[in-house]
């Protein structure tokens, strides 16, 4: 599923995201989540775009991973994952669930894989709810304009189609890790991070 070059865009990702994030003066435990997050979601969208499969191994421990870095990131010595956070681990799938599901009543196959389904349950642990529809804009924002420049580079020969596959992981992953960190980086420097 993974092989060398993954692993290497991976550490690459994950290290620019650390420099990124002490650069930006953000807290230990928050330049460890960005590492962390930089090198799954770039896995992620590696194998998404090779396979249109989002690996279990990489999207399902980001969830609770996502839940204690938020409750870390609180900076209080209890253990609490803020409510904003479970409810976007929760209220994600679901949505993504539902759209699937009328999707598939009306064309009568299903529009999203469950990986997507399992990858909006990380992102919103980790972003929680309030960002979800961010990560969603610029996911779907980004995949429309990489299907109509594929469209426009295929118009000749084969063109894609109503029911080609798109790897949405690949998009959505990616727009995880920026949306998540435009918002350490706001809450560093004291904005609301909920825009």
């Amino acid at each position: 599923m993974f092989n060398i070059k993954d692993g290497v865009l991976a550490s690459v990702a994950a290290i620019a995201a650390g420099f990124a994030a002490i650069a930006g003066g953000l807290p230990p435990l928050v330049v460890m989540s960005a590492v962390y997050l930089a090198a799954t979601m770039t896995l992620i969208t590696l194998v998404d775009l090779r396979r249109l499969l989002i690996p279990d191994i990489a999207s399902l421990p980001a969830i609770p991973l996502g839940l204690i870095a938020a409750s870390l990131a609180q900076g209080v010595d209890t253990f609490s994952v803020p409510t904003e956070n479970w409810l976007g681990a929760v209220a994600g799938p679901a949505f993504l669930y539902a759209v699937n599901f009328f999707y598939r009543k009306v064309r009568r196959r299903d529009g999203l894989g469950m990986g997507d389904v399992k990858l909006i349950a990380a992102t919103g642990a980790w972003a929680g709810a309030s960002l979800l529809p961010y990560v969603l804009l610029l996911a779907c924002f980004a995949a429309l304009i990489a299907v109509a420049l594929l469209y426009w580079r295929k118009r000749g020969t084969q063109a894609i189609g109503l029911t080609t596959p798109i790897p949405f992981g690949a998009f959505l992953a990616p727009a995880t890790f920026v949306v998540w960190m435009a918002a350490q980086w706001s809450i560093a420097e004291g904005w609301n991070p909920s825009f």
